[in-house]
């Protein structure tokens, strides 16, 4: 990040290893990102708990540092795994604050305890089962980083010893004085070292460097232990599947040993039942290594074997890819363990579990036997010292050159970074400050219009408060006028009702005078036309016999005077029926003014009413009304009930007088009784509406035959029989 003779802190991301990686098949690398800088680990197999053990280091000053930690950066460490065409494919990142970094040169604690971090940003599905990572970050000062710190990171150079794949590390335990101020240079993390470079000069030999570190000149090399010869047998004891992809076929096991390319080969068939467990027989291996019994441990967990499951009809794609996870191994007082596997296809999704028997068998130290035994199992010839310190002075002398021209060409893309900065950031304040006037000016506008809606709402509450109290007072006043009308129209309602009992119990008394006249000279009429008979019989009877001329005079004189109370009888019947048929005139004559009165009354309520739009007012007074009317028709039917029979059948003259009302006077001999006959269909049909207006008001159930309204009716009706 700065040049070195300018930096004083190291940002060290240490990174131990992994956990729950079972599906991601495919071998992985990190990438870690820190202020546009990146660095990346070497390359890891596919493994379920991949082993790093490498540090990322950050070389800047404690003024940078500073203002990344108040800035609140974060350092971004990416995980992505490698395809078939060697694309990479991101599988998800961490990212870790320098706030929480721990600082090294003030505490004085080199080694923090290591934490997990879960990867975010996965694809669904790693989702269920989230792979971690064991990481430390720390901030140290550059010069107190020590020589154990370079010894610790310097390559260990490992050979294959056998055609198997074996093979030993040599780790250096003492360094001449002459090479002490080389190892003591402090490892950059900037790629001055290309595995690959070194593999193919050192002939299928591995130098394990991280590319994080500088090369240490290893001058005098030891052996740290003796090797042994370690024999690994593995042994798969059962397979469950869980799809059908894999019930009923025919597998072809394949172990891959994780340091040559020789395969064992083993065939089962699974059973065609999904869920049933199938017992393998015979389907293992056995593997051998060298390596020292203290690192046997560490070797087998960096490069476990594999094992790969090919349907034997379709051989060109594997079914499934496994890694065996060697960790439980060594977590038993004997190397030895059985755990269940599980099995997922190339589109990481689970097919089955399969039972798998680990054995590490330690046989004792490795001896070389005979040359014969020599070239027939061991591999290439191990690596003398001059070849070595040939090969390790030509690299430290291309990592000097790299080392000059990598800084050469970090000043100059710092350069350009900076003044892109300074553009971008001139760019931005233009764009923040334009941004900024703009929204002051809508913040204006938007003040300015919430002031003016504030006062719009408050002179619209005014005018709704206003408008609500003269409302109000419009109520009540409307309110007491109702009131009033009301109690004006039921007093004239029963001031007119008492004037027309009043006055129908004067016609009744009436009535029932003249009905015991007209019974007193109905019985004078019979008595009368009695004696006419008698005397028409005298009469005959005078006849006959020979009457003298006085005798006979006397009889027309008897004759005429019958003849003329006869007569005044007459004429006393028809004043008695000229007088009731004024007094029912003048019954309908009230019945008409006051129907006028009320209609006019209703009239003028209306047009009070109307400009107050109250018409359920008005409509209640009218039904008011219409229940007075159906009161004064139950008062006339009432009446008409009252009226007395014929009290002689017998006589007609006198039963056209007391007829029904319907047919009253229709057959009356008299010039009156037809004028009043061409009346009675008028009556009639008013009769029949009032009737119906009673029953229909009965019906409802909210009238009985006690309320006011009613009683009106049948005085009316009453009125109108008596026509």
């Amino acid at each position: 990040m700065v040049e070195a003779g300018e930096s004083d802190v190291q940002i060290i991301l240490s990174i131990k290893e992994g956990k729950d990686f079972e599906q991601v098949l495919q071998p992985t690398i990190l990438v870690g990102t820190l202020n546009g800088h990146s660095l990346k680990t070497d390359k890891i197999e596919s493994s379920p708990n991949p082993q790093y053990d490498t540090d990322l280091i950050w070389e800047t000053n404690k003024i940078t540092m500073r203002k990344m930690r108040s800035g609140q950066a974060s350092l971004k460490l990416e995980c992505y795994a490698f395809k078939e065409n060697e694309n990479k494919e991101k599988i998800g990142h961490v990212l870790l604050s320098l706030r929480s970094a721990h600082l090294a040169y003030k505490y004085g604690d080199v080694n923090p305890k290591a934490s997990w971090h879960k990867l975010i940003g996965l694809r669904s599905d790693l989702k269920t089962n989230k792979p971690e990572l064991l990481l430390t970050l720390r901030i140290e000062d550059r010069k107190s980083t020590n020589l154990d710190t370079a010894l610790e990171r310097c390559p260990e150079v490992e050979s294959h010893r056998n055609p198997s794949g074996d093979f030993r590390k040599c780790n250096p335990i003492s360094i001449p004085g002459e090479t002490k101020c080389a190892t003591e240079r402090k490892y950059t993390n900037q790629h001055f070292l290309d595995c690959q470079h070194l593999k193919s000069q050192m002939d299928k030999m591995m130098c394990l460097c991280s590319s994080d570190t500088a090369v240490c000149n290893c001058m005098n090399v030891k052996c740290a232990g003796s090797y042994h010869c370690y024999c690994l047998y593995i042994s798969l004891v059962a397979i469950t599947s869980v799809s059908p992809k894999l019930s009923g076929r025919r597998i072809e096991f394949r172990f891959h040993h994780p340091k040559a390319e020789n395969t064992s080969v083993a065939h089962a068939t699974i059973s065609a039942v999904t869920g049933e467990k199938s017992k393998l027989q015979n389907i293992g291996c056995q593997f051998h290594f060298i390596s020292t019994p203290n690192e046997i441990k560490q070797l087998l967990q960096s490069f476990p074997p594999k094992i790969s499951m090919y349907d034997t009809n379709e051989a060109a794609k594997p079914v499934s890819l496994l890694v065996l996870d060697l960790k439980p191994l060594f977590h038993q007082d004997k190397p030895e363990c059985q755990y269940k596997l599980p099995l997922y296809d190339t589109d990481t999704n689970k097919i089955g579990d399969v039972d798998v028997m680990l054995k590490l068998e330690n046989r004792g130290p490795h001896f070389l036997l005979n040359k014969e035994t020599a070239d027939k199992n061991l591999g290439p010839p191990i690596l003398d010292d001059s070849l070595a310190y040939k090969i390790v002075d030509e690299l430290e002398t291309w990592k000097e050159r790299q080392k000059e021209m990598f800084k050469a060409e970090l000043k100059k893309k710092e350069e350009r970074h900076l003044n892109m900065l300074s553009e971008e950031w001139r760019r931005q304040k233009e764009s923040l400050e334009s941004k900024l006037a703009c929204s002051v000016e809508q913040c204006k506008i938007l003040a300015n219009s919430l002031n003016n809606a504030t006062e719009d709402l408050r002179t619209r509450r005014l005018k709704s408060l206003e408008n609500e109290t003269r409302l109000i007072k419009a109520n009540e006043n409307i309110q007491w006028r109702y009131e009033v009308k009301l109690q004006e129209l039921r007093d004239s309602s029963h001031s007119m009702q008492s004037d027309l009992m009043s006055k129908v119990s004067k016609l009744e008394e009436k009535k029932s005078a003249l009905e015991a006249q007209v019974e007193i000279l109905m019985y004078e009429n019979e008595s009368l036309k009695l004696s006419i008979s008698k005397l028409t019989n005298e009469l005959q009877m005078y006849q006959k016999g020979s009457l003298t001329q006085d005798q006979t005079a006397s009889l027309l004189q008897e004759l005429k005077v019958l003849e003329e109370k006869l007569n005044n009888a007459q004429k006393g019947k028809s004043f008695f029926k000229e007088q009731w048929g004024k007094a029912v005139r003048e019954i309908h004559r009230m019945k008409v003014d006051h129907q006028k009165t009320m209609q006019d009354q209703i009239k003028n309520s209306k047009e009070e009413l109307k400009n107050v739009d109250l018409a359920e007012i008005l409509s209640i007074d009218t039904r008011a009304l219409t229940n007075d009317q159906i009161l004064l028709n139950e008062l006339q039917k009432e009446i008409d009930g009252i009226k007395p029979r014929q009290p002689f059948a017998s006589k007609e003259a006198y039963g056209q007088i007391f007829a029904s009302v319907n047919d009253a006077f229709s057959e009356d001999s008299y010039n009156g009784n037809k004028i009043i006959s061409g009346k009675s269909d008028e009556r009639n049909e008013r009769l029949q509406a009032l009737r119906e207006e009673r029953d229909s008001l009965l019906r409802t159930g909210s009238y009985s035959s006690d309320d006011t309204v009613i009683r009106k009716l049948d005085t009316e009706i009453r009125s109108l029989l008596l026509l």
